[in-house]
Parts: C-alpha cells; structure tokens; sequence
C-alpha cells in the first residue's frame, strides 16, 4: 500500500488517545506541538503524562476506553494506544463510525493513517516513511537526516519569513523570485548561521532582495 503524504492542521481540534504508556506519551507530545485539544483515555499514565494534565495541557479521563466514549463529542482524529489490540479494534471501529481519522498502532489495516518517522528544525519538518515496512529503515535514516539538517535551516526560515513582505513587493515576476532564491539559498548563508553569526546571514539574504530584478 502507497500512502498519500499529507500534512494536517490539528490546531485547536479534538483529538483522542486511547492508552496512557510509552507509545501514548510519544504521540501526545507530537499531537502537543501541532496545538491539538488532547482527550486521553486510560486509568494510569507515565509521570508525562500525569504532568501534562496537572498543568492542564491535556484532558485525562481516568478509565479504560468504554464503548460510547468517543460518541459523546465529536474527534477529529483518535489514536489508539493501547497494549489490548481488541481495545484498541473497538475504539477505531467506533471512531471510524463518527468520521474520525484513525491510527491504530498494532494493526496498519484499521488504520486511516501512519505517522511517519520526524523531527523538525523550526517551521522546517522532514518526515521518512517505509508505509509501515521498516520502522527500523525510516528511524536510521531520520538520525541521518538529523546529522544533515542542522538548527540553521529553522533559523534561516525564520529569516526569509522576515522578509516575504518585501519579497513580494521587489520581485514581482516568476523569474525574479526564481533568481532571488538562487542567491538566498546557498551554503555560506547556512554556514554563517550555523556559526550564529545571524545578522551577516540577514545581510546576505537581504542583498540577495536587493540585487534581484529589475
């Protein structure tokens, strides 16, 4: 099975997790950055997870996953967790039901979607998938990715978003943003940030604007 890349705006949306252990805590704190409104289902949780609903960041409802739970609002999207695969079968069937986006951790077939192997730099993410064959594969070759791409990329985003206005204003044909790009984008630049030199990197980007076009 090919599966379609996509990226999905969680913000602010219901999503549920059914299961409160390890695989639970590393898909609330990807659910956590992406701003989602988190409903947990489980009677015990890891310390993380216990914090987390100490501070109100998430939603614990302190049993196991009872069939109607996910009826009683609608979800966005539900995860299930658990480590009883006939638990976690129910809660998707029911999930499914309502619309939801489903994840299934023990069986990809119930599954709407996987989540790929990831890391971010910044507003910067590069995500690996094998569709499910080798977890194994795509987590080595993330860590390679991670050796690759530094904190510079992020920052260096986080710079030319400073400048899109103005961008859009000085270039105004294909071509020119084309060039602009060209010049924008090169390894001294990243270099530079890599070093922390910040303000010579913005330098550069900002001449880059200013030689480009017309």
């Amino acid at each position: 099975m090919k599966y379609y890349p996509i990226h999905l705006n969680i913000a602010g949306k219901n999503c549920a997790v059914i299961g409160g252990g390890q695989v639970a805590t590393r898909k609330i704190k990807l659910l956590l950055e992406c701003d989602a409104k988190i409903f947990l289902f489980s009677p015990t949780v890891t310390e993380y997870i216990s914090e987390l609903a100490k501070e109100n960041l998430i939603i614990w409802q302190k049993h196991t996953y009872m069939p109607g739970d996910l009826l009683k609002q609608p979800f966005y999207l539900v995860i299930c967790a658990t480590d009883d695969s006939k638990v976690n079968e129910k809660a998707a069937l029911e999930a499914k039901s309502t619309g939801a986006l489903v994840d299934v951790v023990d069986k990809p077939n119930l599954s709407d979607f996987i989540v790929p192997a990831n890391f971010s730099r910044g507003d910067l993410q590069i995500t690996v998938s094998t569709s499910g064959k080798s977890p194994a594969l795509a987590k080595s070759l993330k860590n390679d990715l991670k050796e690759q791409y530094g904190e510079e990329y992020g920052i260096y985003l986080e710079l030319i978003s400073q400048i899109r206005t103005e961008l859009k204003d000085t270039l105004s044909t294909s071509n020119d943003r084309e060039d602009f790009w060209r010049r924008a984008f090169d390894l001294d630049i990243l270099n530079l940030l890599k070093e922390g030199k910040v303000e010579q990197a913005k330098e550069r980007i900002i001449n880059a604007v200013s030689s480009t076009g017309p």
